[in-house]
């Protein structure tokens, strides 16, 4: 018998081109299920809130973090997280941010997020100040995975946001008539602070009658750490013209950047 003929050089390289082909599309299919895989395995956690706190005006700012899970077997490239935090009327308070970012595969990474709370929003903005709240966070992220595979993900949760001035009281005492014919007029002023931050700084309180008309101020140096409270008395005087019954105590609070209004109190 003769020596095996061998194939045509086209039909050799017919062969081999089909086997690379073949390889690379193996090796596609592979790395698209590996895509797939890694985009399942992407888990977005709620915003934690509770990070370094800085005030200026009527703005509250947060650095926060959010938690991005990348359980897969890539990488994350190119991530930024928002968050968008609703007063309970459903009206938009604040956006968080983060700086674009990259997450190894098997990372769980905290992204840091940037959210500032207008507290001179409105008038439910600035209850915020007096009153807890449980305010809705939406977070949202695009993630992609070297381009094959793009994932948007998203979480819902509420943020526990702790008033700087919870329950403040600022309470009229019994009056009592001086001799000068003032009339001595006791002024409770108490709060707890749930807030971010220690405050430091000054509560202004100005007594108003009915009419509108000032009928006495007073200053309180206050240094309240966070979770501690607030609690003392002062007395101004009245001067007889003035009647106190029906009106408002108006209270401002300067300190720590902050310059803002807190909800005036009626006078019974």
């Amino acid at each position: 018998m003769g020596p095996m003929a061998r194939a045509p050089p086209l039909y050799r390289l017919s062969r081999m081109l089909r086997r690379i082909g073949t390889i690379v599309l193996v090796a596609i299919l592979l790395y698209v299920g590996a895509a797939a895989y890694s985009a399942s395995q992407v888990r977005l956690a709620g915003l934690d809130g509770n990070g370094q706190v800085t005030t200026a005006g009527e703005n509250v700012t947060v650095v926060g973090g959010i938690s991005l899970q990348n359980g897969g077997f890539l990488g994350i490239s190119g991530v930024e997280l928002a968050s968008y935090i609703w007063l309970p009327s459903g009206t938009l308070l604040g956006v968080a941010h983060s700086p674009t970012v990259t997450i190894p595969p098997g990372v769980n990474a905290t992204v840091p997020v940037t959210l500032v709370f207008d507290l001179g929003l409105n008038a439910e903005a600035a209850s915020l100040l007096t009153h807890n709240a449980e305010l809705p966070v939406e977070s949202f992220a695009n993630v992609s995975f070297a381009g094959i595979a793009t994932l948007g993900i998203h979480n819902s949760m509420n943020y526990s946001w702790g008033a700087p001035f919870q329950s403040l009281n600022v309470t009229p005492q019994v009056p009592t008539a001086q001799s000068n014919g003032t009339v001595a007029f006791p002024v409770r002023v108490s709060y707890q602070n749930a807030g971010l931050f220690d405050e430091v700084g000054t509560i202004t309180y100005t007594v108003h009658a009915a009419s509108g008309m000032v009928c006495a101020t007073a200053q309180l140096p206050i240094d309240t750490p966070k979770g501690t409270g607030y609690d003392t008395t002062t007395t101004v005087y009245v001067p007889p013209s003035c009647s106190i019954s029906g009106g408002t105590v108006d209270i401002d609070y300067t300190g720590n950047g902050l310059a803002i209004a807190l909800p005036p109190e009626p006078i019974p």
